[in-house]
């Protein structure tokens, strides 16, 4: 059976949503760690392995992993899916790019007397 992995990470959370093949959610899990990214990662990959674990029990074994965000937690939660034995087909990463920004503020003038 096919599914969607969607992991959303940023620098102290990372979210990961299982959807099957008619884009419902099945599974899903967070982890958490503030001011820090090596126990951010490490929590993640133990939160995406046992969601593969599960995944597997419902008969999910290969995906389709939409990867969101600048978190460390990300790789690992990829990492922890190969290492289980879930088949990943395709990687994308859609993570917003800034093209130069907002342009910064003038400094102000002030008439010296």
């Amino acid at each position: 059976m096919m599914g969607k992995v969607s992991i959303f990470s940023s620098f102290d959370t990372v979210t990961m949503i299982v959807l099957d093949d008619e884009n419902k959610a099945v599974l899903w899990g967070a982890s958490t760690e503030p001011y820090s990214t090596k126990k951010l990662a490490i929590k993640s990959y133990e939160m995406a392995r046992n969601i593969a674990f599960a995944m597997t029990e419902k008969g999910i074994n290969t995906v389709d992993v939409i990867a969101k965000g600048p978190g460390a937690g990300r790789t690992s939660c990829i990492n922890a899916l190969t290492d289980s034995g879930i088949t990943i087909r395709l990687i994308k990463d859609t993570t917003p790019i800034p093209h130069n920004g907002a342009w910064p503020l003038q400094r102000k003038r002030i008439k010296k007397l």
